[in-house]
């Protein structure tokens, strides 16, 4: 459960205010569109709106099979002819904020796109939404060892905060959202080195049940032996997420979270303007899911506490924003992913639905005044000693790699580039894909199975897209450091 750390820009128009609606105030309607039994619902606030219903009841046609035929890729024709009747009609609707605005299409593609073909397509609401879901986490299968670059250099950033249990015989280390394991590998044989001679330890690798547990039983395995006997090593695989108890209360004695604090539990209903620019969308999206984000992580401590014995240490890198007064900002690579996402709407290779569920990825990037904030809250501020709370700047490895082999032969620079462009935007997908893939699921059918197909695409694209755009990227992320140990306050 490694993070990545995605926005993406939104395509949408701004609808002029039809003749036919009189003076009367607009009001926003929201269309609801579901796919039970062929069922439509709608929630309308505006009577001019009906119109719109009308239309797309004639021909006895689901609204979600007109929304796809109006993206271009219809379950059944529409003709011409009804498509403008339903454009027509959608005019009617004008979202409340924008009626002193320019009776005008505003394409928010040309900032990334200029030139490509855009879509036609009508958002009835200015706002997008979602319904709140419990998370479903899963590491892109097969992919994530080899492909978690950045994961893997914020973990060792952090392997200086475990402690030494030279006095202990016996041990419970836990390792929560361990993925494939590859990054879990380390800091527990740092731990296991610490330990005298005939200690046992064991190990709980902890992650959802969505998790490939075939390549991490292997991972375990192959890392993990009883070859030398001077340690015994009990590994266990936990197939529960980390939002609940995952080991017995006071068992553990050191536990561990690399990138992976900082999914949310649920997703959370929110709204957000489609029509803001990146930057306005960035900080619009960051607020908005701040409270839960809140709520998320004060759960994740008092959890961890219950878990964890007096005395025991929870250690984490959280990924996040940087500190206040901080100039370098994270850089993920969102503008290089807005870029692919919205060539591939360009050319009709992904809904404009499709993207705008996308940008609702489950996840939070905090500040550390957010993790402190949660330290300090009066549930877990108890149960918890801080140690060490302190944000670190992670460079993709792939970045120094580049510039190593640019600085040895210039001439090779456009090769470099693009071994680099595909090392991050590789290290994206096999952290994000699988979020990708549900969406695209739920849109197209569970029986829908052309996932790795697109996953594969969108990786070529945004690659060239990466090396014609943006060959000055340098992609970093902050991360919160957290080194807490566990007070004698019962959880």
């Amino acid at each position: 459960m490694k993070f990545p750390l995605l926005r993406v820009l939104f395509f949408t128009t701004l609808f002029s205010s039809g003749e036919a609606c009189g003076k009367k105030k607009k009001e926003i309607i929201t269309w609801k569109c579901s796919n039970d039994e062929g069922g439509t619902n709608y929630y309308k606030t505006d009577e001019c709106c009906e119109r719109i219903k009308g239309e797309l009841d004639k021909d006895g046609m689901n609204c979600n099979e007109e929304l796809k035929g109006m993206l271009g890729k219809p379950k059944r024709e529409i003709s011409k002819k009804r498509r403008e009747r339903i454009l027509e009609a959608m005019q009617c609707c004008h979202p409340p904020g924008t009626e002193k605005k320019a009776p005008k299409i505003k394409i928010i593609t040309t900032i990334l796109q200029p030139t490509v073909l855009r879509p036609r397509m009508f958002l009835l609401n200015k706002a997008m939404a979602s319904n709140q879901n419990a998370v479903r986490i899963a590491m892109r299968d097969k992919h994530y060892n080899e492909r978690s670059e950045i994961q893997n250099a914020a973990m060792k950033a952090g392997l200086d905060l475990i402690p030494d249990f030279s006095d202990r015989d016996n041990l419970v280390v836990v390792d929560y959202g361990t993925a494939q394991g590859a990054n879990s590998i380390e800091p527990v044989k740092k731990v296991i080195s610490t330990l005298p001679d005939g200690a046992i330890a064991s190990l709980i690798f902890e992650d959802t049940p969505f998790n490939d547990f075939g390549t991490l039983a292997k991972t375990v395995s192959d890392n993990f032996t009883n070859q030398d006997n001077k340690i015994q090593i009990v590994p266990s695989l936990v197939p529960l997420g980390f939002y609940q108890q995952v080991v017995p209360t006071g068992q553990a004695d050191i536990g561990f979270s690399w990138s992976s604090f900082n999914y949310l539990e649920n997703v959370p209903s929110v709204s957000l303007d489609a029509t803001a620019s990146p930057a306005e969308f960035a900080v619009a999206r960051h607020r908005a899911l701040a409270a839960a984000a809140h709520t998320d992580l004060i759960k994740l401590f008092k959890l961890r506490a219950k878990e964890t014995r007096s005395g025991g240490y929870f250690i984490a890198a959280i990924g996040g924003q940087a500190p206040e007064g901080e100039s370098t900002p994270s850089k993920p690579g969102s503008q290089v992913l807005q870029a692919g996402l919205m060539r591939m709407v360009g050319e009709g290779k992904l809904a404009l639905a499709e993207l705008m569920q996308m940008a609702l990825f489950p996840s939070h990037e905090r500040t550390p005044k957010e993790v402190e904030a949660a330290l300090k809250d009066e549930a877990v501020a108890p149960l918890w000693e801080v140690e060490s709370l302190e944000p670190k700047l992670i460079v993709q490895p792939a970045w120094h790699v580049y510039q190593d082999k640019i600085k040895t032969d210039e001439s090779k620079k456009d090769e470099a580039l693009e071994e680099y462009a595909q090392v991050a935007i590789n290290n994206v997908v096999s952290a994000s894909g699988w979020f990708w893939v549900d969406v695209l699921k739920k849109s197209r059918g569970q029986d829908w199975d052309g996932g790795e197909a697109f996953l594969e695409e969108f990786i070529n694209i945004t690659v060239e897209e990466f090396v014609t755009k943006f060959t000055d990227f340098k992609l970093e992320i902050w991360y919160n450091y957290i080194k807490l140990k566990r007070t004698d306050e019962k959880a």
